[in-house]
């Protein structure tokens, strides 16, 4: 389906035609796909990224577009070798307390966006940064989310952006006073745990494919 199109379904579903409700819709389609995003590492959104170090400073922003996730990071000084990742700035932080240790990268860390690192070169060093994206806001009609298939549309998307509008219709209830909310939230979810299971599988495939060759 493409963005009109869901936009469309999740108003069947929501039987509210009032401009308030109906001008939830696209962000809550939206919403739905980014939350996807964070629940799921989806292959084409991994993006191969080129950081500059800043001279005399520990960390550099990635772009806007990053979900926080990196995967691998290497700079030439590295010889392609992947440098570290540590789990937490806080275990940065306890590998060079002060973030002062200058030298070539050895580890990094990742923090809201900030790309932090010990050491810090003397000349501004390109480190290359596998990562994940969040996919492109939606905005046009005629927009597919071809990062999720096709066969996960309705459940993901329909029902994910149904449950965040019904959310606020049902605000204030207790949770078994939701039945809404609560519904389209299962099919969300049941969305997402075939998401997981698509992923698996296609990681499997290529892995099958790759010891064939």
């Amino acid at each position: 389906m493409n963005y009109g199109e869901i936009i469309t379904e999740v108003e069947v579903l929501l039987q509210d035609s009032s401009p308030e409700i109906v001008s939830r819709i696209p962000g809550a389609v939206n919403e739905a796909l980014r939350f996807a995003a964070d629940e799921v590492d989806l292959p084409s959104l991994k993006s191969l990224v080129s950081i500059d170090t800043v001279v005399d400073q520990a960390w550099a922003s990635l772009p806007d577009s990053s979900a926080d996730k990196i995967l691998k990071v290497s700079s030439s000084t590295s010889n392609g070798s992947p440098i570290e990742i540590l789990s937490s700035l806080e275990e940065l932080l306890e590998y060079s307390p002060s973030l002062d240790y200058t030298g070539d990268v050895e580890v990094v860390a990742l923090d809201r966006g900030i790309l932090y690192y010990q050491g810090i070169p003397a000349s501004a060093t390109t480190l290359l940064v596998l990562l994940f994206t969040y996919p492109a806001e939606l905005s046009a009609e005629t927009d597919v989310p071809d990062h999720i298939p096709l066969s996960l549309h309705r459940k993901i998307l329909v029902h994910g952006a149904a449950s965040i509008v019904y959310e606020f219709i049902e605000d204030g209830s207790e949770s078994a006073d939701r039945p809404n909310t609560n519904w389209h939230a299962v099919q969300r979810e049941d969305g997402i745990v075939r998401l997981r299971q698509w992923r698996a599988k296609n990681r499997q495939g290529k892995a099958r494919h790759y010891f064939d060759v």
